[in-house]
């Protein structure tokens, strides 16, 4: 086999696509593996690891609203003190008009 075959041209050429696509496909791979591991750490509630995963896979893919939005409930957690307040807030108001209701359907219109 001669370097300018016909054969070794397409033998070359055949290598270069394969190697390629393993390349792109090693880099969908470790692309993917964060996130995939981000959302396997949010599920366990582990907010650090997530936000970890998170980060490296946003240096890749900066603008991925997905990973934006995992990486917002990463920072802020469900049952921060925040969230807390404002769900028993927003719980004793219900209460309160759902006590109006009641009170005023039992009494009924003037």
């Amino acid at each position: 086999m001669r370097v300018g075959d016909k054969r070794t041209r397409i033998a070359l050429a055949l290598v270069l696509l394969l190697v390629g696509f393993a390349a792109y496909r090693l880099y969908v791979y470790w692309d993917g593996y964060h996130l995939r591991d981000a959302e396997r750490a949010l599920e366990r509630r582990d907010f650090r690891e997530a936000s970890r995963h998170l980060e490296e896979y946003l240096t890749v893919r900066p603008n991925d609203l997905n990973a934006r939005l995992l990486a917002a409930q990463a920072a802020f957690p469900p049952y921060s003190f925040l969230m807390a307040s404002a769900s028993w807030a927003i719980s004793w108001s219900l209460r309160r008009y759902s006590l109006a209701a009641r009170i005023w359907a039992a009494v009924g219109p003037w």
